[in-house]
């Protein structure tokens, strides 16, 4: 607003929340408590968008990698190339899972009084780590035995619903 135009209370917060992100306190010099409760870690509508699609894009890699590699067919004496091969198809699930779960805290932050946010996180963060203890379980050393691999990748599967579940809850919240 213009210097020296004065609004009633209701026309600021109204004039307020027609004004992008940015004026109106998403990037302010200002300390965060001068900006409004109004306007506290609200992300930006298109970071947000990023944050979904990152969200949904990765589950379903995982989704797709984990079911190839429950299709593995390998030997119970595992060469050195079959276990580099292996591992390294672990390391990048885990990987995308981090950048999902990355991704759920930018919108769990974006909603600091919501309960069921706070509560998909958790979830998201415990089942992450109980995810991810299991599947790295899941590597195999050279002249490993690579015929367990499709029953721990059956039951690693298994431990991601929860986590998938309030990927999805969070989802919804951000999109209202």
């Amino acid at each position: 607003m213009p210097h020296g135009i004065s609004l009633s209370e209701e026309e600021q917060l109204l004039a307020r929340r027609e004004l992008p992100t940015v004026t109106t306190g998403g990037t302010s010099d200002e300390p965060v408590q001068n900006r409004g409760p109004d306007l506290w870690r609200r992300a930006p509508a298109a970071d947000m968008k990023v944050d979904i699609n990152t969200i949904q894009s990765n589950i379903t890699s995982v989704d797709t990698m984990l079911a190839d590699l429950q299709k593995m067919v390998l030997p119970k004496n595992m060469t050195r190339n079959q276990s580099v091969d292996l591992n390294t198809k672990i390391e990048k699930i885990l990987n995308i899972y981090n950048d999902s779960q990355a991704a759920s805290k930018n919108i769990a932050d974006a909603f600091p009084g919501n309960a069921q946010a706070a509560k998909a996180m958790k979830t998201i963060v415990d089942q992450g780590i109980t995810f991810g203890t299991a599947l790295a379980q899941s590597k195999r050393p050279v002249n490993g035995d690579g015929t367990t691999l499709s029953a721990n990748i059956k039951n690693v599967k298994s431990l991601l619903d929860p986590a998938k579940k309030a990927f999805k809850t969070l989802i919804n919240i951000a999109q209202g």
